[in-house]
């Protein structure tokens, strides 16, 4: 009699199949989690470029930037208000809150389970236009991970505000005073 062998996949063989399967997706999820931290970081610093180009434009034309005030400078350089600069994770966007040359990107809960992580965007006056630094505060708890920012966003300032050679040397202006009607 002939014995016959029965075809097919043990147990056995099915968990290893599952074991990786199981594997090689938590990595795709990390390395997933990975990409839309950094697409929510791209979006946010895409978003400040209309606050770059008033800075700019106001540099380039009147040879000035307006001074830094506690609640920011948005209102001078007819821009939206600091929380209307909304995106998917974009929580404001501030200019000259802490200092006249800074733009400050904060992120919602969707960046991270924290609120408010920080981006700042620093100008320099060189040979009469702007340069632009992007990065994080060294020991700021609310800056964003330096894994998630850009190649070009990569800048870690002191905590002492930024590098001595990236402050502003140029001209500043006080803040015009708006009032509503005579």
């Amino acid at each position: 009699m002939k014995s016959s062998r029965v075809q097919g996949f043990t147990l056995i063989e099915l968990l290893i199949v599952l074991a990786v399967l199981g594997l090689l997706s938590a990595f795709a999820m990390s390395l997933y989690r990975d990409y839309v931290r950094r697409t929510h970081v791209g979006e946010g610093i895409q978003l400040a470029t209309a606050a770059r180009n008033a800075l700019g434009e106001t540099h380039g034309i009147y040879g000035y930037i307006y001074k830094n005030v506690a609640q920011g400078n948005n209102f001078a350089y007819a821009l939206a208000n600091p929380r209307e600069f909304t995106g998917n994770a974009v929580y404001s966007i501030t200019v000259g809150e802490t200092y006249p040359n800074e733009i400050v990107i904060r992120y919602n809960e969707k960046l991270d389970l924290i609120n408010y992580r920080e981006v700042h965007m620093r100008a320099i006056s060189e040979h009469g236009s702007l340069r632009w630094y992007c990065g994080v505060y060294e020991k700021n708890p609310l800056s964003v991970d330096i894994k998630d920012l850009p190649g070009n966003c990569r800048n870690v300032f002191d905590s002492t505000g930024f590098n001595q050679n990236l402050a502003w040397s140029g001209q500043l202006m006080d803040v015009p005073n708006y009032t509503a009607g005579p």
